[in-house]
């Protein structure tokens, strides 16, 4: 890809290695290819139209047993990572 004035890199940090930019969805691979970052207004992770994902902090629903009610996700993945 070739970066011009009228085109410009989305990042101006030398390490970041942009994929692609279309509209107002980015993907850059970084430190070697260790991280991927896509950003977009919506993301959907392994096909489309799938349910929406649960990150630490949001709150679910227990509905039975000794802890009804609404607790929060104290555990996450270790490789995947969303900001809201």
């Amino acid at each position: 890809m070739t970066f011009s004035d009228q085109n410009p890199s989305p990042s101006s940090d030398p390490e970041t290695r942009i994929l692609s930019k279309y509209g107002s969805a980015t993907m850059l691979f970084d430190g070697g290819g260790d991280r991927a970052e896509l950003s977009a207004p919506r993301v959907d992770l392994g096909g489309a139209d799938g349910r929406k994902v649960a990150r630490i902090g949001d709150r679910v629903h227990v509905m039975s047993g000794s802890s009804t009610g609404l607790w929060p996700i104290v555990e996450g993945s270790s490789k995947v990572f969303a900001a809201d």
